[in-house]
């Protein structure tokens, strides 16, 4: 008899003996119960002798067999003939959650004694949420797409894009004659009219046959006749859906619906280049609901007018051991007709991604393990993947793994070949389940590293170089340049890197200052802004200069007051000098604390130019300037300020 028949046995007999020997027992816990009576103690000899029994039974029968482990995963092998087998078998793997008890043995003496430990966790429900948005940065007059003028409008870039030249999609587009906001479910067109601004025309997204149906953002087209909108809901036999939907607004009065294509899962990010529209969504699938036989109930699923279809195991990308049950899916569209251009998945990476002009990189983190004696130290590592979307097709390029997390995507920037990032790095040792960390000291810190992407190697780094217990809060790169503000409590070091000769990498720092920022921004001219908490966790607007051998503070703007940490919410003008972003002042009273503020920065100081209500959250309040007028727009609130 082999090991395997062994336990097959074990696994009958001992559940039939314990059958026998209490028929009531169970192996859910027990609550602690008043000391046995004389007839109770006379069922317990009883349980004891039904465990030697059982004991002595397969001990006759297995021998040692009793104490083998039964941590064996579900045979999947009827599978092997799929496309799909090898995704398979790591999935089975990762939702596998393993026996309640490590061998035969102790599985009797928890089911007769009652000390069971009441079942197992489906792994996925501790995920957290499943992607959500990603902020957008950065500025770019190019437009979402190649097709050109004819509708007598010009396209005017006023979201801060990451990249210059790569579109991010958002809740505000403009033309030199429109401003379109999206609204909750409604896309809204104003005309450019100063004072006399109003509402020219609407659209309403049908969400009477869908469930927790949310337009998420929009784009606006070069020729100002197209707005593509991404839309995620739930369907009731694909699950949670994101669609992009195309309308036609060249009468403002009458848009209409042109074209429509969806994929399995919520909406992580997207972005515009060259004609080409890149959709990010996260697909989440949970143990329960998995067939191996049905692609469907496993792997993410595109209609682009042929009806779901499972994509292909050759675009599927995963690592050798599963960290998550996430996919990371990217399609790409033609901008203007929405024709599918290819797509690729991505297990258990991250929501968030960055894109450089030519590629998407994707992240992955992990825990690494080392033994040594009796301890085990566990360091946070993550793996860098990139995928190339510059030419006709998306083609994967290689990755790189380096220690440390990556805290967002602005903490990571492609210049002249090398990928920069900015990680923070932890680790920490396990003794008896107990955690530790050595020295009595913080295990955090701050690297930075830098990696040739021909061959995705570390050419360069930087490790180490902020006081311990600090960690990444907010990054900006400028060309050969870069800014890294971390943070431990309520101080802001803001670290200034000189990377123009990546063999003498040099930094410097502020000191301390008071709060930490959660968004950096490069205004130009040598300055920099930061937008975060003061020293009271309220808001603070701080602007830096380079100066000699410091990055010194010098003005800053503070208000009790809480903010939204999507950069996309910032209005920002380097050429005119202009910050903008809704708050809730708690200085004010009930639905005053709702409000949009404006702040001219001259290189000297802050101005408060505009300071008034605005009703919604923060996060989707949006205000653009333009020719002397400041346009704010906020859950169905609309206002014009004149600017001196």
């Amino acid at each position: 008899m082999n090991k395997k028949d062994y336990i097959k046995l074990l696994n009958v007999v001992d559940e039939r003996y314990i059958e026998e020997a209490d028929p009531g027992v169970s192996a859910e816990p027990v609550a602690i119960k008043p000391r046995p009576t004389k007839a109770r103690r006379k069922k317990s000899a009883i349980k004891y002798a039904a465990i030697a029994a059982a004991v002595a039974l397969c001990v006759t029968a297995g021998g040692l067999g009793l104490f083998l482990p039964i941590d064996y995963l579900p045979d999947v092998s009827m599978y092997a003939d799929s496309e799909y087998y090898s995704l398979i078998e790591k999935l089975n793997a990762y939702t596998y959650n393993g026996p309640e008890y490590k061998n035969n043995f102790q599985k009797i003496l928890a089911a007769i004694s009652g000390l069971g430990s009441g079942g197992s966790v489906d792994k996925d429900d501790a995920q957290g949420p499943a992607g959500g948005g990603m902020g957008t940065d950065d500025e770019g007059s190019a437009s979402p797409d190649g097709s050109g003028g004819g509708q007598g409008e010009s396209y005017e870039e006023i979201t801060d894009n990451q990249t210059e030249g790569v579109i991010e999609g958002d809740l505000i587009k403009r033309s030199d004659e429109y401003v379109y906001y999206l609204d909750g479910s409604a896309l809204k067109v104003f005309g450019i009219g100063g004072e006399n601004s109003q509402m020219v025309g609407e659209f309403v997204f049908n969400t009477e046959n869908y469930f927790n149906c949310t337009a998420q953002e929009f784009y606006l087209s070069e020729d100002c006749a197209t707005v593509t909108a991404v839309m995620t809901y739930y369907d009731k036999e694909c699950g949670t859906c994101t669609s992009l939907i195309a309308l036609d607004v060249t009468d403002p009065e009458d848009i209409r619906e042109s074209g429509r294509v969806t994929v399995t899962g919520s909406y992580a990010s997207s972005r515009v280049k060259d004609g080409k529209l890149l959709l990010a969504t996260n697909y989440n699938i949970y143990a329960h609901d998995i067939d191996y036989s049905d692609p469907s109930t496993f792997v993410p699923q595109i209609d682009a007018g042929d009806g779901m279809q499972p994509l292909p195991s050759e675009d599927i990308v995963s690592p050798e051991v599963l960290t998550s049950s996430r996919f990371t899916v990217v399609t790409q569209y033609d901008a203007t007709s929405l024709e599918s251009q290819g797509a690729a998945a991505y297990v258990s990476y991250s929501a968030d991604f960055y894109a450089s002009s030519e590629r998407l990189y994707f992240t992955r983190s992990f825990s690494e393990k080392n033994e040594s004696g009796n301890l085990v130290r566990s360091t946070t590592m993550t793996e860098i993947s990139c995928l190339n979307y510059g030419g006709d097709e998306l083609v994967g390029e290689g990755s790189v793994i380096i220690e440390g997390s990556v805290h967002d995507r602005y903490s990571m920037d492609e210049y002249e070949g090398i990928l920069r990032v900015f990680a923070t790095t932890s680790w920490s040792e396990y003794k008896d389940n107990e955690t530790y960390y050595s020295f009595g000291i913080s295990n955090a810190n701050v690297s930075l590293y830098c990696i040739d992407i021909s061959d995705f190697s570390v050419v360069a780094s930087v490790e180490n170089f902020a006081p311990y217990g600090e960690s990444v809060q907010s990054a900006r790169f400028d060309g050969d340049t870069a800014y890294v503000c971390t943070a431990i409590e309520l101080s802001d070091p803001v670290f200034f890197f000189d990377l123009s000769d990546l063999d003498n990498i040099t930094y410097k720092h502020t000191g301390t200052i008071e709060g930490f920022s959660t968004s950096l921004i490069d205004f130009g001219e040598g300055f920099s802004v930061g937008i975060g908490v003061g020293s009271y966790g309220y808001l603070k607007i701080e602007a830096y200069v380079e100066d000699g051998d410091n990055v010194a503070p010098i003005c800053s703007y503070e208000a009790d007051a809480y903010y939204s940490e999507n950069y996309k919410s910032y209005y920002i003008d380097r050429e005119n000098g202009l910050i903008g972003l809704g708050i809730t002042d708690y200085s004010y009273e009930g639905n005053e604390r709702g409000r949009y503020i404006l702040l001219h920065f001259d290189g000297y100081k802050f101005t408060e130019l505009v300071n008034v209500p605005l009703v919604g959250e923060n996060s989707v309040k949006r205000g653009v300037y333009v020719d002397g007028y400041f346009y704010m727009f906020g859950t169905g609130d609309f206002r014009v300020v004149k600017i001196a």
